[in-house]
C-alpha cells in the first residue's frame, strides 16, 4: 500500500510538473511548426534600468524528441515599436556595466536591508550568463522546461507589453509566437 501511495505521488508531481510555467502562454501565429512547445515570458523589472528590458523566455518541449532551435528573432514589440535587442559585445558590456553600477550605489549605502538587497541583485545578475541567452542556437531537453534571457534597448519611458518571437528550428521551418510578458492572471 505504501509503494502504492509513492507511486501515485510521483505520477501526480510528474504530470503537474510538465504543465507548469511561469507567465501566461503564448499563442502560434499561423501554421504550427512543432506541436507540444510552449513558451513564456516574465520581465525582470530590478534588473531592467535606464531603457533597458530584460526579459526571461521560458520553453517547455513537450515532446518525446529533443527539438534544436537554429535562431530566435524578436519581429516586434507591443509598447515598444523602435526597441533593439542586444547582442554580442554588448551584452558584455551592459552586464559589466550594470554590475559597476551595483557597485558604485553599494559603495555608498549605508543601510544594511538595502546593501542586502543589492548584493542579492548583483548575485541575480551574475545568473544571466551569455551561453544562456536566447540568440543563437539550442536546444530543447524532451519533457523540461528551460530558461534563456532576453535583453531590449528602447525608450525608458515604454514597456513590454507583447513580443512577437520567430522561432527558426533546425530542419529550417519557422514558427512565430505572440508572447504576453506577464505573469499569469
Amino acid at each position: 500500500m505504501k509503494n502504492v501511495f509513492l507511486l501515485l505521488l510521483l505520477v501526480i508531481t510528474a504530470c503537474s510538473s510538465t504543465r507548469a510555467m511561469r507567465g501566461t502562454e503564448a499563442r502560434p501565429l499561423g501554421e504550427t511548426a512543432v506541436e507540444n512547445l510552449k513558451l513564456t515570458l516574465e520581465p525582470v523589472p530590478d534588473l531592467s534600468l535606464e531603457g533597458y528590458r530584460l526579459v526571461n523566455v521560458y520553453f517547455r518541449n513537450l515532446n518525446e524528441e529533443w527539438l534544436q532551435i537554429k535562431s530566435v528573432d524578436v519581429v516586434s514589440v507591443d509598447g515598444a515599436p523602435h526597441f533593439k535587442v542586444v547582442v554580442g559585445e554588448d551584452l558584455k558590456a551592459w552586464r559589466k556595466s550594470m554590475a559597476l553600477d551595483i557597485d558604485l550605489r553599494l559603495d555608498h549605502e549605508k543601510d544594511g536591508a538595502r546593501r542586502a538587497q543589492l548584493i542579492e541583485l548583483k548575485n541575480r545578475l551574475d545568473r544571466y550568463k551569455e551561453e544562456d541567452y536566447v540568440y543563437g542556437p539550442f536546444r530543447l531537453p524532451s519533457m523540461l522546461q528551460t530558461q534563456k534571457w532576453l535583453l531590449l534597448q528602447m525608450s525608458k519611458h515604454e514597456e513590454v507589453k507583447a513580443l512577437n518571437i520567430q522561432l527558426t528550428f533546425i530542419d529550417s521551418s519557422k514558427q512565430v509566437y505572440a508572447a504576453k510578458a506577464g505573469a499569469k492572471p
